[in-house]
């Protein structure tokens, strides 16, 4: 077949950035229940909402891409959903873990998974990832959100 494309393989390459994007979807959905601002300062529902509609942007973008481009020849679905997955998970564990455990180990974590699920598996550059998104986390804590904010496991406000 011209281009390298087999019958099907097209439905089975743009199926993953629109099964990311659907539930990217739905968790903006559940993350436009939470307040974004709270008297003028940074909410509990600004993180998930960015996170949830980066999400449904990047699979959007992910799926222009596999129509502009040719199909591979041989494309596995999980395979290529394993991105958005991770993605996906880092938005859903922001949710889940930072009331648990606070914003800044919760951050880094999240920052980690993306990056596994970006391709990464240097030792070095995970560490890199999870420590850039522990700094980021502790910065916006510091600079844009309300002292009660629990940064850490073992804050009062846990």
């Amino acid at each position: 077949m011209p281009g390298g494309t087999r019958p099907g393989v097209f439905g089975q390459h743009l199926a993953a950035p629109l099964i990311v994007g659907g539930l990217g979807a739905g968790m903006l959905l559940l993350a436009l229940g939470q307040p974004a601002f709270v008297s003028g300062r940074i909410g509990p529902g600004l993180f998930a909402q960015v996170f949830a509609g980066g999400v449904v942007a990047l699979s959007a973008l992910w799926a222009a891409l596999a129509v502009v481009r040719p199909a591979p020849a041989r494309g596995r679905l999980g395979a290529s959903l394993l991105p958005g997955l991770c993605l996906l998970g880092a938005v859903v564990g922001f949710i889940v873990f930072r009331p648990l455990i606070g914003l800044v180990p919760t951050t880094a974590l999240m920052a980690l998974l993306a990056s596994v699920g970006a391709g990464e598996r240097g030792a070095v550059r995970l560490a890199l990832s999870a420590g850039v998104g522990a700094a980021v986390g502790f910065a916006i804590g510091l600079l844009l959100l309300p002292p009660s904010t629990a940064l850490w496991p073992w804050s009062p406000h846990l």
